[in-house]
């Protein structure tokens, strides 16, 4: 069941259109190629819908739908974290007609409360003017106050990129929110997989000290993790909520034995290791991830290193 979570609906009384031109004096001007809404999640969740409110002009062919991170300006940023698709030339052919053009993500994002994203509409094969999509908005008095709306601005010549636009002085626009509805849902709010392990996976030839460490991939509550040789892998460790698990000597010794011939710490086995991602939706299993090591050097000896005077009565060698 999906479930509302995010929205703006309020103050529809206009729109702005992609692709399409503006000129100036001559031939100089902009051509707008993306239409953007900047919002902020009120709770965190995993995205699975999204609707936007469209119309279009001739036919625009297929449309794209992306979230993406913004950066300090409050501007798009990097590649869309999820996208989806849609076919613009079934949309109504008139504002008065517009609907909610519903399109559902194949696989979600997780949105975390509070950080700002991006909703970025393109129509990579319209063309300006005569073959584009228009997106209903709030221009008259828009109070949205999680993002706002931007539209790219290139050189109609050059075509190159100059920016983004927030506020329009054509034909009487100024600060502007489009609207949007966003959906995730209940059964598809799994975590997402750890990830960044350290060590890195397929790392080698590194003093390992026995600390397993990755990162949150979205949604997780707790985590699962396992350990083992040559693949075959044991749980160590249920529904741990930190970010990091240290292998007790037994776990560290999987991997490493003393020779009892030269008294030499040897490697048994590439170390491999999985973290399950959890929360009350279900349990993600991770990648295996391995790594190659070679043990950390001991310390602390006693007797200390180049210790003079001391009697020797057969104590045992420590260390650490």
């Amino acid at each position: 069941m999906s479930v509302l979570k995010d929205y703006y609906i309020s103050g529809e009384d206009g729109q702005w259109s992609t692709p399409f031109y503006e000129l100036f004096e001559g031939e100089s001007g902009y051509i707008c190629k993306s239409l953007v809404q900047t919002f902020t999640p009120v709770t965190s969740y995993t995205i699975y819908q999204i609707r936007l409110k469209l119309w279009r002009t001739g036919e625009p062919g297929t449309l794209i739908v992306g979230i993406y991170a913004v950066n300090e300006l409050g501007y798009p940023d990097g590649e869309a974290l999820c996208s989806v698709t849609t076919d613009g030339n079934t949309l109504a052919e008139s504002s008065v007609g517009a609907f909610y053009r519903q399109m559902t993500f194949a696989t979600g994002v997780f949105l975390t409360s509070g950080t700002k994203y991006a909703i970025m509409l393109t129509a990579p094969d319209g063309t300006a003017d005569t073959d584009r999509v228009s997106w209903r908005g709030d221009f008259s008095s828009p109070n949205y106050s999680g993002g706002n709306g931007l539209a790219s601005a290139y050189g109609y010549i050059d075509d190159e990129f100059k920016g983004w636009i927030e506020e329009f002085t054509y034909p009487f626009l100024t600060t502007f929110d489009f609207t949007f509805i966003i959906f995730a849902d209940d059964g598809l709010t799994g975590p997402n997989k750890p990830i960044n392990p350290t060590p890195t996976h397929e790392q080698s030839g590194f003093e390992f000290d026995g600390v397993l460490n990755w990162e949150n991939g979205g949604g997780a509550t707790s985590y699962d993790v396992y350990v083992g040789v040559d693949g075959g892998l044991t749980l160590v460790s249920g529904g741990q909520e930190a970010l990091s698990f240290i292998l007790n000597a037994n776990g560290i010794g999987l991997f490493f034995y003393i020779d009892p011939v030269t008294h030499e710490i040897v490697r048994n086995s590439n170390c491999y290791w999985r973290v399950d991602a959890v929360n009350t939706s279900g349990t993600t299993t991770g990648d295996i991830w391995w790594f190659d090591p070679k043990p950390t050097k001991t310390s602390n000896p006693t007797p200390a290193h180049e210790a003079t005077d001391i009697t020797l009565d057969w104590t045992a060698l420590l260390w650490e």
